[in-house]
């Protein structure tokens, strides 16, 4: 994690570097929740476009993988 840290000081501008804390944050929460960020994020990416904005808990790592088990 620490060679990310460095690495995220150069990133360009300010909205990459919002986007880049977002998907750490992703990744961070799919890893605490035991998922595999790679499976996780590759999941939602595809169901994102059909699911309806009312639903969007449900993309959320800690609901997505008791949604995936059923």
């Amino acid at each position: 994690m620490a060679k990310q840290r460095d690495s995220s000081l150069f990133l360009g501008n300010d909205e990459a570097g919002k986007s880049q804390a977002v998907l750490m944050s992703l990744e961070c929460t799919a890893v605490a929740h035991e998922i595999k960020p790679e499976r996780y994020l590759a999941n939602v990416l595809f169901r994102v476009q059909k699911n309806p904005a009312a639903r969007i808990d449900e993309l959320l790592p800690q609901n997505w993988q008791a949604r995936m088990r059923a």
